[in-house]
């Protein structure tokens, strides 16, 4: 405790304060930022505690994810300050503290305070998602509020990037939240689960306490696996419904974020319009608010190390790491203005949230088809970066084990071996050309390979829309480089989210030239729409 009279302890320009909270690896101080006056909060990590644990691994993931987050409902850090034995991570300072203080002092809210709430946390997390990043951890007291009651999402130590294709393995979170196949062990999609987890808060929002909680861990996990919960008689029949669908065991029949929007619990009230329209995290350019830039301007003991205005908004733009950029940002906290407005539509638009009668219900839910486009349209391709290794999807309306059924009878055709059968509907395949067995020396001289064929043969194919750059120069000849000899790829096998039986087909290369790989692909589809066309 600091003596009277004692100077109050300063790490650059912020004033330490009363203790906020004490982990394993330090305490959580309040702060004064002195140039601002702004209060933030200061998470003090040991570095030999970090060290000496394996949550090291944590710590750096989620300061690394939230260097480059920036939503009204995401926690904000400003910077973070490195010293020999301590490292000081500054951070956005909710005054209200975790939503599970309040429901553990409120008890239940009613409904129209506990919708506002969960519309916030699903803004957040679906930018999260996004920005192609699961939680993992969503639970109340992650979930910070500040003096406003706006919600913030924090704690993204067990986050993680998902890949499409590829499934998340570690069991991790609380148990009480945690989806069944989670806890099971198996492989999971971890936006799905993070719906369950959204289902799991709505459902303490609502009830003051929560779905799944017992004694003991093997009763908790039987009872989360059959989704043995009792839903309240208070709950309305719109957010029984919702819940119900939130928190289905089979993460394939589980309702999906953009589902959740269009709900009729959802779409039964107005919302602020930053919380209809899921952020994107490089959409556009960083647009800057004059006001606030001209109160930075003004402030005196800014160091601007010389730059321009014009240089200054370029720095702001970039998140470059420069103390009059923090301050920047404080100064549009302490007006509640978020600092970054460019947004997506990502499929939605207002006219889709806004509720239409027009639109017809299916099972007590509106659904607009516009919305069930899952296949994004190919954009130009600058050949000289690297390719995405997802190239290739097509939907089919038969069911997972019908299409699992005539891929394995394609790929026979093809003298195709699958190596790898899982039982969520995800193949790994290896594919070696019997045929041809040239060797080429550049992308160049693959794609004339194909366009020879394409012109000998008269036949259109999407491969001949490639766009190759060539400067002209001989190339250097790699062996093997651009082998049209073997790819390595994965099909998996998704639900859309559809009333009926539609599933897409999910091609992704792992290892062989990207060119081969389409050829080949398309190849497999022609043979796969020949075969359903006969059912």
């Amino acid at each position: 405790m600091q003596q009277q009279g004692q100077a109050p302890l300063q790490i650059e320009h912020y004033i330490i304060g009363k203790t906020l909270g004490v982990g394993a690896f330090g305490k959580v101080k309040l702060a004064k930022h002195n140039i601002t006056n702004t209060q933030v909060a200061i998470k003090i990590i040991n570095k030999r505690k970090m060290k000496n644990s394996r949550m090291g691994a944590k710590i750096r993931r989620e300061i690394r994810l939230l260097r480059y987050f920036n939503h009204p409902n995401v926690i904000k850090l400003y910077e973070v300050l490195d010293t020999p034995g301590d490292i000081f991570v500054v951070m956005e300072y909710a005054e209200r503290g975790e939503l599970f203080d309040l429901i553990a002092q409120r008890g239940k809210l009613p409904e129209g305070e506990a919708r506002n709430f969960f519309l916030q946390i699903l803004s957040g997390v679906e930018y999260c998602h996004n920005n192609l990043v699961a939680h993992r951890d969503l639970k109340p007291e992650n979930i910070l509020i500040t003096h406003n009651y706006v919600v913030k999402i924090a704690d993204f130590g067990l986050s993680n990037l998902m890949k499409d294709g590829k499934y998340l393995k570690t069991s991790c979170g609380s148990p009480n939240y945690a989806a069944p196949e989670v806890i099971s062990g198996k492989t999971y999609c971890g936006s799905d689960a993070d719906v369950w987890s959204c289902g799991v808060i709505l459902y303490a929002l609502l009830a003051g306490f929560l779905p799944f909680d017992e004694e003991t861990t093997q009763a908790l996990f039987k009872k989360i696996k059959s989704a043995d919960y009792t839903i309240p008689s208070s709950f309305s029949p719109q957010v029984r419904d919702l819940i119900n669908r939130m928190l289905t065991p089979d993460p394939l029949k589980r309702i999906k974020f953009h589902e959740i929007h269009l709900h009729p619990y959802m779409r039964s009230t107005q919302v602020p319009f930053y919380l209809q329209i899921p952020f994107k995290l490089d959409e556009g350019r960083r647009q800057i608010n004059e006001d606030v830039f001209e109160k930075l301007m003004q402030l005196q003991t800014v160091n601007f190390r010389g730059m321009t205005q014009t240089q200054i908004q370029k720095s702001i733009r970039k998140r470059e790491d420069k103390s009059f950029v923090v301050i920047y940002d404080l100064l549009l906290g302490q007006l509640g203005i978020e600092s970054s407005t460019p947004m997506t539509l990502h499929n939605l638009t207002m006219h889709d949230l806004i509720f239409n009668p027009q639109i017809p219900q299916i099972e007590g839910q509106s659904f607009n088809n516009c919305l069930l486009n899952e296949i994004q349209k190919p954009q130009p391709y600058d050949y000289g970066k690297e390719l995405p290794k997802d190239i290739m999807a097509i939907v089919y309306p038969f069911q997972a084990r019908q299409i699992v059924n005539a891929i394995y009878t394609c790929l026979e055709k093809f003298n195709t071996v699958i190596k790898i059968k899982s039982p969520d509907y995800k193949l790994k395949c290896y594919h070696k050309n019997l045929i041809k067995m040239t060797k080429y020396n550049s992308s160049m001289e693959l794609f004339n390979e194909f366009q020879k064929e394409v012109e000998e043969t008269g036949s259109k194919n999407d491969l001949a829309s490639l766009t190759f750059k060539d400067d002209g120069k001989k190339p250097k000849v790699k062996e093997n480089k651009y082998s049209a000899k073997e790819i390595i790829f994965n099909i998996q096998i998704y639900k859309m989210p559809t009333n009926n039986n539609d599933h897409m087909i999910d091609f992704q290369l792992c290892r062989g030239h990207p060119v081969v790989f389409m050829d080949f692909c398309n190849k497999v589809i022609a043979l796969l729409n020949q075969h359903f066309n006969q059912i």
